[in-house]
């Protein structure tokens, strides 16, 4: 895949995704995928597919748990190591954030460095498992108790398929979150208390209208809330888990 912008729109996609390999098409194609740093609706630094770095040390050494990233420069293809490494990720992780940089906007010439292809899906699934395991937390948390039940995701697994797939889809752009102890206030995809409600009643039309982020654009939110709605109609639609952690 090019580092030039978003992926082909899904082709012959009417209704919303029924397996994993759709699912990821429409999900690169919302991202989009770049090889260079880039920052997001948000001013976040980003890179691949939707993938924030806080810092460029970070972007250096990886998440816990995540493989890291490998860079090469531009007009050398040669990949950079130790302190070349370093000072390339911070002069282009730096320029991008003080400029603003978004993607396109000429910032794919401006960026000395690209990150490899193999490093940046490696990365990828590890935070679509991540978000996965996020969706599938939604419904365990206990508002009054702040606790998971211990029956684990039984009322995500009663989802239909489109709806689990959006809410994985929120997940891997809002993350899990959770509430502030100090606030109280929610973040993340718990932050939708209400749609979670609304979904387990089975009220889908309602609920299509209570799943709207600030941030996407206004397509990427049409499509869930379509995802959810789409239960509402009289079609067969099956119902299974999505539960193959997304083999790439």
């Amino acid at each position: 895949m090019s580092s030039s912008g978003n992926s082909d729109v899904p082709k012959g996609l009417i209704s919303p995704p029924y397996n994993d390999d759709q699912f990821i098409k429409w999900l690169k194609y919302f991202e989009g995928y770049y090889e260079y740093f880039y920052v997001d609706t948000k001013g976040l630094v980003t890179i691949g597919t939707g993938l924030m770095y806080e810092s460029a040390d970070v972007a250096v050494s990886g998440h816990p748990q995540e493989d890291k990233l490998e860079f090469y420069s531009k007009d050398a293809i040669t990949p950079l190591r130790g302190d070349e490494l370093i000072k390339a990720v911070k002069k282009d992780f730096t320029m991008v954030k003080d400029m603003h940089l978004a993607a396109g906007m000429g910032t794919e010439k401006k960026t000395t460095i690209r990150a490899t292809t193999e490093s940046l899906d490696k990365v990828f699934k590890t935070r679509l498992e991540t978000a996965t395991e996020g969706a599938r937390k939604y419904f365990e948390i206990d508002d009054s108790l702040s606790i998971l039940y211990t029956r684990p995701y039984k009322y995500f697994y009663q989802l239909p398929i489109s709806v689990q797939y959006a809410l994985i889809d929120m997940d891997y752009n809002l993350g899990t979150g959770g509430q502030n102890k100090k606030t109280k206030k929610y973040s993340g995809l718990m932050q939708y208390r209400t749609l979670r409600k609304t979904l387990k009643t089975g009220d889908w039309d309602k609920a299509a209208g209570e799943c709207h982020r600030k941030g996407p654009s206004a397509y990427r939110n049409n499509q869930i809330a379509k995802w959810i709605k789409w239960n509402s109609y009289k079609v067969i639609a099956p119902v299974y888990n999505c539960v193959n952690y997304f083999d790439l």
